[in-house]
């Protein structure tokens, strides 16, 4: 699931948080019948949502994780996802205490041009996790771009 501020809810490819907590609520039900396989949800953070986990702010993950059931977050920071991708390396630390302080969530940095100061510098001290999605599109849009 695609999340980002300013298109969340206005665009198809952006969830409302209001049509997450309805989806998470059919699954939980049908679940409880025991004919329906767990499902793992993966967001895609982009703009200020990633720019927040990158200086350091766990909550909007911890509360896809604690109230949506969230695994996986993939952080995009690059231009094509609305983040000013200059100087990313100063969110080293910040960034490094958010994956530490969420083992049960695994994280992937998406790997472009723009990002490889901060991805080479995470790879320097690897995290359980912490996963790497390489991205060889100029733009950083990721793999799919050629069908967006």
């Amino acid at each position: 699931v695609n999340f980002r501020a300013e298109k969340q809810g206005k665009e198809p490819r952006y969830a409302s948080l209001a049509w997450l907590r309805q989806l998470r609520e059919e699954i939980d039900r049908r679940q409880q019948t025991g004919k329906f396989a767990p499902i793992h949800f993966a967001a895609h953070l982009g703009g200020e949502y990633c720019v927040d986990v990158m200086k350091g702010d766990a909550s909007l993950v911890r509360t896809l994780w604690e109230d949506y059931g969230f695994l996986r977050v993939q952080l995009s920071p690059t231009r094509a996802h609305g983040v000013n991708s200059t100087h990313l390396r100063k969110y080293l630390p910040t960034l490094k205490n958010v994956i530490v302080a969420l083992p049960q969530v695994e994280f992937v940095l998406e790997v472009t041009k723009e990002t490889r100061g901060l991805s080479f510098a995470l790879m320097d001290e690897p995290q359980p996790n912490l996963a790497f999605l390489f991205c060889a599109e100029e733009t950083g849009r990721g793999p799919d771009s050629a069908s967006s």
